[in-house]
């Protein structure tokens, strides 16, 4: 994990090479499991924030993130991202108490891809309005956009399953996960009749109406603080039963 946590100072072969480990290792499920029962009582190297008694299986989550976000902005390696976020699928179902703070980053990494998507749907529309005029200039930079949309659909799509994957296989063990994504819930909705992703998201919104009317029929006095939020869904996880959701098949 220090490793993948400095890859500014690795070769891109070096950061391959781990990732490929952490893959592998992804595809054996007491290994899955195993990861989120030890604890790391801290982790020194991480600057960003401190991380106090975090499971390895939350702090591979935080770190494989990281790695996506910095080859985003870096290498744009589109082979980099999918092996990170294969491994993130294949860990999924077997997720057990998931921090605040890695749920809260599985989540923004959805937003970020989103808008980063949504930047590239405008330039596509303004490229073909320009190939109205020059078609042959337009059509070529559209073509290019289309392709590079093509690929982060790729990507949010892989981040619908991990969410996905924890909410069917793992839900009443996680409650952060629960509440990062109803604190977050509108990044979601520009997506929901999008044809590559609207069957993952009918999971979500499934589990979002549930949780938001749990809510709405608890009558609260003043602010709903982050504690009595997550309360609430703690209670509920217990009567959770995941009907509607539509199972998909565990990926390898």
């Amino acid at each position: 994990m220090e490793a993948l946590y400095n890859a500014p100072k690795r070769t891109p072969n070096q950061i391959y090479m781990l990732l490929i480990i952490l893959l592998i290792l992804s595809q054996d499920s007491s290994f899955n499991a195993s990861i989120h029962k030890l604890i790391v009582p801290s982790v020194p190297w991480y600057k960003e924030r401190l991380l106090h008694q975090t499971s390895l299986g939350s702090l591979m989550v935080i770190t494989l993130i990281r790695t996506v976000q910095y080859n985003l902005s870096k290498l744009r390696d589109v082979y980099l991202h999918t092996t990170c976020l294969a491994t993130l699928v294949n860990m999924a179902p077997h997720v057990h108490r998931l921090s605040a703070y890695a749920s809260q980053r599985l989540v923004s990494l959805f937003d970020m891809l989103s808008r980063k998507y949504n930047k590239l749907a405008e330039m596509r529309d303004k490229q073909m309005r320009l190939a109205k005029g020059n078609p042959f200039e337009g059509n070529g930079l559209a073509d290019d956009t289309s392709t590079e949309m093509h690929i982060y659909t790729d990507f949010l799509r892989l981040v619908l399953e991990i969410l996905n994957a924890i909410l069917t296989y793992a839900l009443p063990r996680n409650p952060e996960v629960v509440y990062a994504i109803m604190h977050r819930q509108e990044v979601f909705q520009p997506f929901r009749n999008h044809p590559r992703f609207s069957e993952l998201l009918e999971n979500i919104y499934t589990v979002l109406d549930f949780f938001n009317s749990r809510m709405d029929a608890q009558r609260m006095d003043g602010e709903w603080s982050v504690e009595k939020v997550l309360q609430v869904i703690i209670m509920n996880c217990r009567s959770w039963r995941g009907e509607g959701m539509k199972v998909k098949k565990e990926k390898k």
